[in-house]
């Protein structure tokens, strides 16, 4: 044993050096302790290589492109958006991940098993792909021109050294057209209202799905939708489309009086018709509105019968219900007591037997037709048995500037029973001495005593359609 100091030859169980008196203890406990330290170094060398080794079969799995697919397989079975949030990346900036899309996308694919099996089949595909093939071209060479869809690709590094896979969502876009551009109709897409215009007819970016889209015709007065819904899935389009082709259109009406209100399916609107043709605007012409005017009179409000819009687009209003039900039956029994007591007057030759709401015009007609009477059948006698009146021949009323008076004309035959000679028939039966005449009659308006009067009962020739009539036996 020598000393490492000198070279010197030194016993073995020595303490110190002879030659130059170094410590021969230290010495050897050194030897001692470089050797801990290389086993210590060894032992280190292996743990960090085992930790190498259990990380990288640890990261392999974790971030395998499998590992991703299955993940997002899973958060779609369980319903679970906030981890599709997490899963999933766009595209595309203008598209963000929310919670609200990923339902959507859930929601579409637990309802359409096909799709979401052949989106698996896709995602497991390019798996494959990127599995079994060296030069990736950074994740991409498998891609297609798919639109909404997902994709899995590889996007940078984790821990270093492990390829990171992402699930890239490609979206679609909706494209959304109207037949007829309108201001009142409004576009919507999953009830978010959206603006078309010539220029911009696309929207989007939108996840895979499937989205409801609308357009609502709204002119204040009539609300008319229509409703589809898109899938957007695996498109081989940027988007698509849809035309709306709603029924709607300008509509026209023609009044036969001037200051009309007109009403839309039974509610007063805000729209004042002139007398003559005239546009209202644009409604649906889908026989889902009906229109009617309005015109007040002294008497009270008349109406026209409602009209249905069809796709001719146009409706004429020349025709006013000039007396409802109720007042029908009232004026036609004042008028058969008015002819009731003209023929009482023809017989008795007495005048004052009129009744007292006929006008002086008629009287003045009536003392004509006595003489009349009087000279060609002066035995006359007669007596009112029945009465049928053409509610379809009642005119519209009509203004008289030198009276100041409204006026109405309607049509009626009147069944006599004339035993002792006849003043004219149209029908007769000669063995009961009954006649049945056709007559004219004008009644006018007092606005002072709120009383139709009879001005006029001329002798016409026509004939009552039963549809159109109603009867009134006279006790």
């Amino acid at each position: 044993m020598k000393c490492k100091n000198c070279g010197h030859n030194v016993k073995k169980d020595g303490q110190f050096c002879p030659e130059c008196g170094a410590n021969l203890e230290l010495q050897h406990g050194k030897k001692k302790s470089s050797k801990r330290i290389m086993i210590l170094f060894s032992s280190i060398i292996t743990l960090i290589i085992l930790a190498v080794i259990i990380v990288f079969f640890l990261g392999k799995d974790r971030f395998s492109p499998e590992q991703v697919v299955s993940a997002f397989e899973t958060a779609v079975n369980d319903h679970d958006a906030n981890e599709l949030v997490d899963l999933l990346h766009s595209s595309t900036e203008s598209l963000e991940i929310t919670e609200e899309n990923t339902k959507i996308l859930i929601d579409y694919l637990l309802d359409n098993p096909d799709a979401f099996g052949n989106l698996k089949s896709r995602l497991n595909d390019q798996v494959e792909f990127i599995n079994s093939t060296a030069n990736q071209i950074n994740g991409t060479a498998y891609q297609d021109e798919t639109y909404a869809t997902i994709n899995v690709m590889q996007d940078g590094k984790q821990w270093l050294f492990f390829d990171d896979y992402k699930l890239v969502v490609i979206p679609g876009y909706i494209q959304l057209y109207l037949d007829e551009e309108n201001k009142y109709t409004t576009l919507y897409i999953n009830d978010k209202e959206v603006e078309a215009t010539e220029e911009n007819t696309s929207f989007g970016p939108y996840m895979p799905g499937a989205y409801t889209v609308k357009a609502v015709f709204n002119n204040t007065y009539v609300t008319l939708e229509e409703e589809e819904t898109l899938s957007l899935f695996a498109m081989g389009q940027e988007a698509v489309g849809h035309s709306f082709e709603m029924p709607i259109a300008e509509t026209t009406v023609y009044s036969v009086v001037s200051d009309a209100q007109l009403y839309i399916n039974g509610e007063e609107s805000d729209i004042t018709l002139d007398e003559g043709k005239q546009v209202i605007g644009t409604f649906p012409n889908d026989e889902s509105v009906t229109l009617q005017i309005d015109k007040e009179y002294p008497w009270g409000h008349v109406k026209s019968e409602e009209k249905v819009i069809t796709d001719d687009n146009h409706l004429n209003f020349d025709k006013l219900i000039v007396f409802n039900d109720e007042e029908q039956d009232k004026i036609m029994e004042r008028l058969n007591e008015m002819i009731a007591s003209y023929h009482v007057a023809l017989t008795e030759k007495d005048a004052s037997k009129l009744d007292k709401n006929v006008t002086d015009n008629l009287k003045t007609a009536f003392t004509e037709n006595l003489a009349k009477v009087e000279r060609e059948e002066p035995e006359y006698s007669g007596k009112l048995i029945k009465a049928t009146y053409d509610f379809a021949r009642i005119s519209n009323p009509i203004y008289d500037e030198k009276s100041d008076q409204y006026s109405v004309t309607l049509e009626a035959h009147y069944v006599f029973h004339e035993p002792n000679g006849n003043i004219g028939w149209l029908f007769r039966d000669t063995e009961r001495d009954n006649y049945t005449r056709s007559r004219m009659m004008t009644l006018v308006y007092d606005e002072v005593a709120k009383e139709w009067l009879l001005d006029g009962y001329e002798n016409e020739y026509f004939i009552v359609v039963d549809s159109d009539a109603k009867e009134y036996d006279i006790q």
